[in-house]
């Protein structure tokens, strides 16, 4: 495919796949409703958010949302509003008082909207989803373990079971006696 058409063709599916994207009321409206800000308000912005990213705990996670929240309500009204919808939601893990590594991929929506375009990517050709058998199962299934083939592990992963501690969720490793029943 000659490298124009290929463009052409990229450009036309991020498209597609903005498009079709549903749109939640969580962190994420609030990251694109941030975006939404004046060209000069970028830097500042994008400033404000990766300190609050890399806030160490609830007291320094509060004062980046504070600082943040302040810049956002003095440029855009809009984006203030879906800020404040997201709220506490944005310093959850600085109250489970982790090391930041994590807050880069668990602040993110990357890694939902990495697996759900890869989905659609496997399942696309399928044109017979027979509701009354279990085919649609055995498609979600197959998609989904194809897909698994191209995860990686998160930034942070060794602090997982941490995490895992701070939530008190059992253990989800076979054979260690917990884990889902």
């Amino acid at each position: 495919m000659p490298p124009a058409a290929r463009a052409s063709k990229s450009a036309a599916s991020r498209h597609w796949i903005t498009a079709t994207r549903p749109r939640s009321k969580n962190c994420a409206s609030a990251i694109c409703a941030a975006r939404s800000l004046r060209r000069s308000d970028h830097a500042e912005s994008s400033r404000l958010w990766k300190r609050l990213r890399v806030a160490q705990g609830e007291v320094a996670g509060r004062e980046a949302l504070a600082d943040l929240r302040r810049f956002v309500a003095a440029s855009n009204a809009a984006a203030l509003i879906s800020l404040d919808e997201a709220g506490e939601q944005l310093i959850a893990l600085h109250r489970l008082d982790l090391a930041c590594t994590l807050h880069g991929s668990l602040l993110s929506t990357n890694a939902i909207e990495n697996l759900m375009r890869n989905y659609r990517g496997q399942t696309a050709k399928v044109t017979c989803w027979q509701p009354a058998s279990d085919q649609i199962s055995q498609w979600t299934a197959a998609a989904l373990l194809q897909v698994e083939t191209g995860f990686r592990r998160i930034q942070g992963h060794v602090v997982l079971p941490r995490l895992r501690q701070s939530l008190a969720l059992p253990s989800l490793n076979p054979g260690s006696g917990g884990g889902a029943s």
